[in-house]
């Protein structure tokens, strides 16, 4: 650059091809791969970013603390809950199969699986249709109880994330999931707000009081949570409408639509 400011008139111009190249090239030495300048650029007119949880504000490697019997022991919870989850990628369905595994819960993949988006999986285990997912999946269903809610309460108002199993018209048992928060976290949405940043919103499929609680050791601006991939598009939408330029930030395949639509996409490796 010494040398292109003595010896060009037009420097400057040719300065700012160069500071982005040079930029790209010390982003991909961290391991950051940037499209383009275009969005290198992009990234500096952004006031509002949205944050998926799970594997972006949090570590993404879940695991099983607690299975909570309803109406069935607990190694049938777990035996009917990796059945099912031995189909998904998930992070949490990891950590389903890695538990049966850590107590030896033999099991075969179930049969007839299909997955509920937003909502979970059913299939057929030993000849019996079985289904696990989250709250949302029991309302369909009509099977909350005064005590099941109990139960949920205390749970993710501690941050907890909770999947649920059952069969036919019965709930079995709670599977409780816990996914540390990333160390970097709240001092990295500081940084932020020092660059320029006006708002930080979490999007996340999880409940709400599960959501709450993160955010609030995060100090994340807003928290929408229960969202299917769709209703991340439109919350990305409503945010580029109040902010402008709006930034991504996913781990996951359900995430895509939601990178897409918002003016930069980050994708968590």
């Amino acid at each position: 650059l010494v040398l292109l400011v003595i010896a060009c008139p037009c420097a400057l111009v040719i300065s700012t091809p160069v500071a982005v190249v040079t930029a790209l090239s010390a982003a991909a030495r961290r391991g950051v791969l940037i499209k383009g300048g275009a969005y290198l650029e992009a990234v500096g007119r952004v006031k509002a970013i949205a944050f998926d949880k799970t594997g972006t504000l949090t570590l993404g490697a879940p695991r099983v603390v607690d299975i909570v019997p309803f109406d069935a022991p607990p190694e049938k919870v777990l035996l009917v809950a990796a059945a099912l989850e031995s189909f998904s990628e998930h992070h949490i369905a990891k950590a389903v199969l890695e538990k049966a595994n850590e107590l030896g819960v033999k099991f075969t993949r179930a049969e007839s699986f299909t997955a509920l988006t937003g909502m979970g999986a059913r299939g057929v285990v030993d000849g019996a249709e079985y289904y696990i997912g989250n709250h949302r999946l029991i309302h369909e269903k009509e099977l909350c109880s005064g005590r099941l809610e109990e139960l949920l309460e205390g749970i993710e108002g501690a941050g907890r994330t909770v999947v649920i199993v059952g069969g036919g018209d019965a709930v079995l048992g709670l599977i409780v999931i816990a996914d540390e928060i990333r160390e970097s976290g709240a001092e990295s949405l500081r940084r932020l707000k020092l660059a320029g940043v006006k708002t930080t919103a979490m999007l996340t499929g999880d409940n709400p009081a599960t959501a709450a609680a993160i955010a609030k050791q995060i100090d994340i601006d807003e928290v929408r949570a229960g969202l299917l991939p769709e209703d991340k598009v439109a919350a990305v939408m409503e945010l580029a409408a109040a902010h402008g330029a709006v930034a991504m930030v996913g781990d996951g395949v359900n995430d895509a639509p939601a990178l897409a639509a918002s003016t930069v996409g980050i994708a968590m490796g």
